[in-house]
């Protein structure tokens, strides 16, 4: 019987880094909209819209994907 988790689920706040995750092959799950905590955190990220998952990549990708962009910040709009 193992006592080391293979998944954590966590608020962003109450995570440290010193769980040692890489070593164990420790998945974190969060759920949290803090986005500055979960970019500087996560090594990888999954973005849902509605319960759809619409994107899945590294901090840079997420970043930059048009799709996650427009869902949580707005659509760019020109005024005449």
């Amino acid at each position: 019987m193992s006592l080391c988790p293979a998944l954590m689920l966590t608020k962003v706040k109450c995570y440290k880094k010193d769980y040692g995750n890489s070593e164990r092959g420790l998945t974190i799950l969060f759920v949290e909209h803090e986005m500055k905590a979960v970019m500087k955190l996560a090594e990888k990220i999954s973005v849902l819209n509605f319960g759809k998952k619409i994107a899945e990549g590294t901090p840079d990708e997420i970043r930059s994907n048009s799709e996650v962009v427009e869902v949580y910040l707005g659509k760019e709009t020109e005024i005449a």
